[in-house]
């Protein structure tokens, strides 16, 4: 199976580095500009099936780059929770005393109202699962930072950490899977 990940197109949040995971915002005009830049710029690999999370700038990221609405979307590969800590920045919450709990006690302590990393990252490989019973050769999936990052230090290499699988916004991975195992991968 061949999984072609895609992170979405910036938004005003990711413009002001800004906690954004469930809040459903819309890619900003910068954003958009930029990925018909990319489109521009790169081929895109084609899929036989195009799933994104289900989220508004998913889902014009995909119209952006392939002029088409999902076939499937999949909720459970949508972004963190950040829960209370939505649409502030970490230096607008370095004075917030769960925050700060929040990061010396990271992963396992969820954010006020929202999902903890642990919790995150199990229903990341739920939304994997669900992605590869389709049983399908070849699929797009338009989706975020964080579950990209979180689906290769689960099948690849935890180590190596997570930050270093987040793609910049319209970039990603082709991910061949044999089993649930990456035999290959490459950036798009």
């Amino acid at each position: 199976m061949t999984i072609n990940m895609i992170r979405h197109g910036e938004t005003s949040a990711n413009e002001k580095k800004l906690y954004s995971g469930y809040t459903d915002l819309k890619l900003s005009e910068n954003g958009k500009l930029k990925l018909m830049k990319l489109k521009d710029e790169l081929i895109y690999p084609k899929g036989d099936l195009y799933i994104t999370s289900g989220l508004k700038r998913t889902n014009e990221t995909l119209e952006i780059l392939y002029n088409k609405l999902p076939d499937i979307e999949i909720n459970e590969l949508r972004e963190m929770n950040f829960g209370k800590f939505e649409m502030h920045s970490h230096l607008e919450l370095l004075n917030d005393e769960y925050y700060n709990q929040w990061l010396k006690e990271y992963p396992n302590k969820p954010c006020k109202n929202g999902e903890s990393v642990s919790e995150f990252k199990e229903r990341i490989k739920l939304g994997f699962n669900k992605l590869i019973e389709l049983k399908v050769n070849n699929v797009v999936l338009i989706s975020h930072g964080g579950v990209i990052a979180s689906f290769f230090e689960d099948c690849y290499d935890e180590k190596r950490g997570f930050y270093n699988f987040i793609p910049h916004n319209g970039r990603g991975f082709t991910v061949i899977l044999d089993d649930k195992k990456i035999i290959d991968f490459f950036a798009i």
